[in-house]
């Protein structure tokens, strides 16, 4: 249900909510430690440093750090960054572009209630009950590199 971007915006973020308060990781040093290839990982840190989800130090000693507490950042406000989890879904079978309550597809009420789970689960989790429960070094979602479960040639990777 997340595009790879997301997903590496999430371990990016498990990661700095793990680093000592104060302290700043550097790109380098994050891209290698969430698995993350690093231009793909600075695109990120750009947008979400954007968004007021990071801040960006510059300069020797600089690096990335949250911009709020882990406890006050919800999943969900980072994924909307890269995803669009709450805009109206496409047909999960794609046989119509607008599947509706009125006019469902054959899987449409069962899509329904995994969609909203999904978006309770964004909503009221917090980075910090996550990056509590990460083993230390590492995130409690896919630890391995995301380009180890590439998708289908020519189609599109991350959004």
């Amino acid at each position: 249900m997340l595009s790879n971007t997301a997903e590496y915006a999430l371990r990016a973020m498990v990661f700095l909510s793990q680093a000592m308060p104060g302290k700043v990781m550097t790109g380098r040093d994050l891209a290698a430690a969430s698995g993350v290839p690093a231009k793909y990982l600075s695109k990120i840190l750009l947008d979400l440093n954007r968004a007021g989800m990071v801040t960006a130090i510059r300069g020797q000693g600089g690096g990335y750090s949250l911009a709020r507490e882990a406890n006050d950042i919800r999943l969900i406000e980072v994924v909307e960054i890269f995803d669009r989890p709450r805009a109206h879904p496409r047909c999960l079978l794609s046989f119509e572009k607008d599947c509706s309550d009125d006019a469902g597809c054959s899987a449409h009420d069962r899509w329904k209630l995994v969609r909203s789970v999904y978006l309770d689960f964004l909503d009221s989790t917090s980075l910090a009950d996550i990056a509590d429960t990460a083993p230390s070094g590492g995130t409690v979602l896919n630890a391995q590199p995301s380009s180890a479960r590439r998708s289908t040639p020519g189609r599109r990777q991350g959004r």
